[in-house]
């Protein structure tokens, strides 16, 4: 339970306390999945102190999710004379605009106490007053609120998720539905919690054509991906043997070959040749065969099969530092005891290609709409150095306005 609500609590007596903070754990823990046995908390909660803050928002934002506008606007004010320090402007103004009252929602929007709000609060009510304007029929004014400021095309989480479908739902409203299926991808992108039914809206765009068949080829990621370790992933060999597009099966993995990689695929039930497969080390090969003179030499600190690829790019492989070569190749990391000399070639000037290297970004937060973005990327210190494989991952029903439960769960302790 947040510290405030618990210095609130302080001010009753131990039993009474005690009753109160359960029905409002229980509030928000049920706020999803049963709206109405939230509001039943909430309300026993309220019964037993009608003096505390986090009491009047659980029953109001409860009665916002149940759809009592009504109530949940005269709780949420309450809260709000109240003291209350959580941004609740969004949700009194999304109640305006269930009592059919969508002027009065924009009205509130141009006040000073909006004019305070910043990041996902300020989009929760962005979303609020796009959608007041789309009840006045003003789709266009719409899609100017949800269009500026212009969000950071990187953010995640579920405010921003839902202010992409506003926005692709706008697009829909205006009859430009090619440029709403780019903001409901965006939604997608953004939508790490699963808060929308964005995947649902994309297929019903698209019509009954297959995603698959507007491109001549698609890009297939391995472990993890169309397989998991030594078995296929679920659906994935019939998926796959059913498309008409050709699949390319890209790795970073540089310890196998080509036609390892398509052995290992047709032993799990899929169809593939060595020409099927990309590896980093191919790649990483022919890069260094566009920059070097024909025969120069590199040094590999890798498996065989970056070696052999070297090799087939025209290009001569060695093991040794002593045998200057022109350039390194790096596999998997090097760990020769008592030698530095990938580093020292690099230093010296050769150029240093990295066949293995990932990148990987992690969201992290206490709330889906305050996401920190940590980035554990390995960074090259020098210009000269190349990455040629690697990988990026990020940590995937739409409420109708602004996002409550941020408030409850504060309150409740979710």
């Amino acid at each position: 339970m947040a510290p405030e609500v618990r210095r609130e609590l302080s001010t009753l007596n131990r039993a009474t306390a005690d009753g109160v903070a359960c029905h409002l754990v229980a509030a928000g823990m049920l706020l999803d999945d049963d709206p109405p046995a939230a509001l039943r908390h909430a309300r026993a909660a309220r019964s037993r102190s009608t003096r505390i803050t986090a009491v009047r928002e659980a029953v109001g934002i409860a009665a916002y999710h149940c759809g009592d506008w009504a109530q949940a606007l005269a709780e949420l004010r309450a809260a709000r004379r109240m003291g209350s320090k959580s941004a609740l402007l969004p949700l009194i103004a999304d109640c305006e605009r269930g009592m059919g009252r969508p002027q009065r929602a924009i009205e509130l929007a141009a006040g000073d106490e909006a004019a305070q709000l910043e990041g996902d609060e300020a989009d929760e009510l962005r979303i609020v007053v796009a959608g007041a304007r789309a009840d006045l029929g003003q789709l266009e004014q719409a899609l100017t609120v949800l269009s500026t400021p212009a969000v950071d095309p990187d953010r995640t989480g579920s405010t921003v998720a839902r202010l992409h479908y506003a926005h692709a739902e706008t697009l829909v409203a205006l009859g430009r539905e090619s440029e709403a299926v780019e903001w409901f991808l965006r939604a997608a992108a953004a939508d790490v919690d699963g808060v929308t039914d964005v995947e649902d809206r994309i297929a019903e765009l698209g019509g009954s054509a297959a995603l698959a068949d507007e491109y001549d080829c698609l890009l297939l990621d391995l472990d993890g991906t169309v397989f998991r370790g030594g078995e296929p992933t679920v659906g994935a060999v019939e998926t796959l043997a059913e498309l008409p597009s050709r699949a390319l099966f890209i790795t970073n993995n540089s310890s196998r070959g080509a036609d390892e990689v398509a052995a290992h695929l047709n032993r799990l039930g899929f169809t593939a040749a060595a020409e099927d497969v990309a590896t980093s080390a191919q790649i990483a090969a022919h890069l260094l065969a566009e920059q070097l003179p024909a025969g120069s030499r590199v040094l590999v600190v890798g498996t065989e099969s970056l070696a052999a690829e070297i090799a087939a790019a025209g290009l001569e492989p060695v093991r040794l530092a002593s045998d200057e070569p022109a350039a390194v190749v790096q596999g998997s990391p090097p760990r020769p005891a008592g030698r530095s000399w990938p580093r020292r070639r690099w230093r010296s000037g050769r150029r240093h290609v990295d066949d293995h290297q990932r990148r990987q970004d992690t969201a992290v937060g206490t709330r889906p709409a305050a996401r920190q973005r940590l980035d554990g990327g390995r960074v090259a210190g020098r210009d000269r150095r190349r990455t040629a494989g690697g990988r990026q991952t990020r940590s995937g029903a739409a409420h109708r306005g602004a996002d409550p439960r941020r408030v409850l769960r504060a309150a409740g302790g979710r």
